[in-house]
């Protein structure tokens, strides 16, 4: 099968420590370019791992891996456009 073109992720999270380390280890390992979007609303899980993402990120030398971090009060109509805008300026900085 094809490889995707490039990844975003949205509050992406497991239940468990085991398997949000398992995760941020291949996020950081696959050669995609990768958009790793969280919200300060986030479940509790998403917030502990994005210091770990970063650091498995530059650990493994991951050419495109950019975090952002939305504050607010919810996923509202005016975050939901910011969002949009970020993703498609963020495909667009990648060539896509």
């Amino acid at each position: 099968s094809e490889e995707p073109a490039a990844l975003i992720l949205l509050g992406a999270y497991q239940t468990n420590e085991e398997n949000n380390r398992q995760l941020a280890k291949a996020i950081a390992t696959q050669k995609i370019p990768t958009l790793d979007i969280s919200h300060s609303m986030d479940n509790r899980f998403v917030i502990q791992q994005l210091k770990l993402r970063r650091q498995l990120a530059e650990k493994h030398m991951k050419a495109v891996y950019r975090q952002r971090y939305i504050t607010g009060s919810g996923y509202d109509a005016e975050i939901q456009h910011w969002v949009l805008k970020e993703i498609y300026g963020w495909l667009d900085s990648v060539g896509l």
